[in-house]
């Protein structure tokens, strides 16, 4: 389904989606409710920036380490070292660039909240699991804004559907 056999991925009427951001700019174009993108392009672009930046520079380095973190297998120190420095280094961009007030990009939840709530989880997973420290320690707005979206029944739901669904997957 996907090209490169990974998830997420979305079936429309018109075929296969794959790469979150671009799924969740289709459904932001095509499906009714709140918007996830505010007005204004400037603000727009500032939600893709913070979003880019949760993907490229906090999954990313929090990914190297999911083999240990979550499937029992060893990573190299090297590549640990390494994802260590860049994740912190991502968290703290984000606490530079984001607003928190509560959400990422400001009042209103946006599309670089749902990268967050996604990411920024797995992140602290994996700082908690791998490097046995807690990586928002300094960080308390995104730790509060975690706690809030696990309160969130679509998340809960999302959380129980993919606990559910992981034997399947491996």
């Amino acid at each position: 389904i996907s090209p490169c056999g990974k998830v997420p991925v979305l079936e429309t009427e018109h075929g296969f989606l794959s790469e979150t951001n671009l799924i969740l700019d289709y459904i932001e174009q095509t499906q009714p409710g709140k918007a996830l993108l505010p007005e204004g392009v400037f603000a727009q672009a500032k939600v893709r920036e913070l979003a880019k930046e949760i993907e490229l520079y906090i999954e990313l380095p929090a990914r190297a380490c999911y083999p240990e973190a979550f499937f029992g297998a060893q990573v190299d120190p090297a590549i640990k070292q390494k994802a260590k420095a860049e994740l912190l280094a991502g968290l703290a961009a984000l606490k530079r660039n984001g607003a928190f007030a509560p959400y990422v990009a400001g009042e209103q939840m946006t599309l670089a909240d749902i990268l967050f709530c996604y990411s920024v989880d797995l992140a602290y997973a994996v700082g908690k699991k791998v490097f046995d420290m807690d990586v928002l320690a300094d960080f308390p707005q995104a730790k509060a804004l975690l706690e809030h979206f696990k309160q969130n029944p679509n998340v809960q739901r999302n959380a129980a559907d993919k606990e559910a669904q992981m034997p399947a997957f491996l």
